[in-house]
């Protein structure tokens, strides 16, 4: 009998405490993993691009479920520390390798020494069941208390795989997922900016080759705006409206995100900020 999807949280259980086998992980981008290559088609109809979508996520799930279940349990400790480093751990193997999109160990570098206040943070793909579709799931763990909490950073729906698909010229669903990654990633650091923005305003989230067209869902996540992408747009699908387009590509160049409305103002970063500080803490707004 085929096992129902387990829950991405820790199990904990009484075995012999052993070293975990945990490597704290730097925020670092993953868009130079090796990729198998496919063979590329001269274009991708909407049927095919439909097809792929639906194999994505049978793949995408399947991929998360085999992770989960080889993640196994967690053996319990009672050094806090200890506890922590270990559930760190799991949660980073129990995310498939082409699923992740960031991971970061927040606070003190080493093994045997954490701060209360250390936190460790992965960004993933993760299949919706409900919707057929994948949202960019954010963990977080506290070593104070050893809370996890997540949360649906964006939700990229069916049409819009179908559009990166088919705009792409792609069956290979990795490069979808490779390009929609930086538009994962702008979500988390203008996270706070955009959750103030109206419902149904529109966000543009600059790609290598385009841009994801976001917006708040009305019944998302009050913190984190419930992101919901309603398509893709290329470079040259936006070229008939050379403003919009010159404020991606100035938004792209400068990790910032685009009001897509006219005159299309860019949520850009403070130039004084330090580079790895998140984008949306102190950002500006620029026409």
């Amino acid at each position: 009998m085929k096992r129902a999807h387990t829950r991405r949280t820790p199990i904990f259980r009484a075995v012999a405490a052993s070293p975990p086998s945990y490597t704290m992980m730097r925020w670092r981008p993953t868009m130079q993993r090796a990729v198998p290559e496919v063979e590329q088609p001269y274009a991708v109809s909407e049927s095919l691009a439909h097809g792929l979508v639906s194999r994505l996520a049978a793949e995408s799930a399947e991929a998360d479920r085999l992770r989960i279940d080889a993640a196994g349990v967690i053996p319990p400790s009672i050094e806090r520390a200890d506890a922590y480093h270990r559930a760190c751990a799991w949660l980073a193997q129990s995310i498939p390798h082409h699923l992740l999109i960031h991971s970061a160990a927040l606070g003190a570098p080493t093994h045997h020494r954490s701060g209360k206040d250390d936190r460790f943070v992965a960004l993933h793909w993760a299949p919706d069941p409900g919707e057929k579709c994948l949202v960019a799931r954010l963990h977080v763990i506290h070593a104070r208390n050893l809370e996890q909490r997540q949360n649906v950073l964006l939700m990229v729906t069916v049409p819009a795989l179908m559009r990166a698909f088919y705009r792409l010229k792609t069956m290979d669903s990795r490069a979808v997922l490779r390009e929609l990654e930086y538009a994962a990633m702008a979500a988390l650091a203008w996270h706070k900016a955009l959750c103030r923005l109206p419902h149904d305003q529109d966000i543009l989230l600059p790609t290598p080759n385009g841009a994801l067209a976001v917006a708040r869902d009305a019944a998302g996540c009050a913190d984190f705006g419930g992101l919901r992408a309603r398509t893709w747009l290329s470079d040259r699908r936006m070229a008939d409206n050379i403003v919009r387009l010159a404020a991606v590509r100035r938004a792209r160049l400068g990790k910032g995100v685009v009001i897509n409305c006219e005159p299309f103002p860019l949520l850009q970063a403070d130039p004084s900020q330090p580079s790895d500080a998140p984008a949306g803490a102190d950002g500006a707004v620029h026409s």
